[in-house]
């Protein structure tokens, strides 16, 4: 069983949070008139998944 302070875990749930981003960021994005509220949401859609790809090579490294 893990740990809460597991950071195994940690990471996992980090990885889930932007995921979770990215998938609100897209149906943002989808909903926008403005060009620039759509490069703003495309903008946090493509800091996130760099920060997921971060993560998940921490995640291997441990691996």
């Amino acid at each position: 069983m893990t740990q809460p302070d597991d950071p195994f875990r940690t990471l996992v749930h980090k990885v889930n949070n932007l995921l979770a981003v990215i998938a609100t960021q897209a149906a943002v994005a989808r909903g926008e008139d403005s060009k620039d509220a759509f490069a703003r949401a495309l903008a946090v859609i493509e800091r996130s998944a760099e920060e997921t790809g971060r993560l998940v090579r921490e995640l291997r490294g441990r691996g």
